[in-house]
């Protein structure tokens, strides 16, 4: 599922600079970050090329998903849950896909 980090500072995506001061104060190799990942539990880490992590402040940050991630993801979900719904490689029934995508209509995040 792909996201973007929004610095509520600022309103967007976090800058070079900031990515640096949160680097070197989390004790990562600055000139080596990989980028921000979601934990299990939802909690946001900024990772490094050697692995080093450094958890990010959620008041500070916030993790915006795409809707249609979501929705392809929760349609994986209730595929991989219920494989009758998979016919010759078809995509699940259309109405268990109208009912997933009503769920998300006027989602912004």
């Amino acid at each position: 599922m792909t996201f973007h980090v929004i610095d509520t500072k600022t309103g967007k995506e976090p800058t070079d600079r900031v990515l640096t001061n949160i680097a070197r104060k989390g004790g990562l190799m600055e000139m080596d970050i990989d980028g921000f990942y979601v934990g299990e539990e939802g909690e946001l880490v900024l990772v490094d090329d050697c692995g080093n992590a450094t958890w990010i402040d959620p008041k500070r940050f916030k993790v915006v998903v795409d809707v249609l991630d979501k929705i392809r993801a929760e349609i994986e979900l209730l595929s991989n849950a219920n494989p009758s719904y998979w016919h010759s490689g078809d995509m699940v029934e259309r109405e268990e896909v109208l009912d997933i995508i009503d769920k998300y209509k006027g989602d912004k995040e």
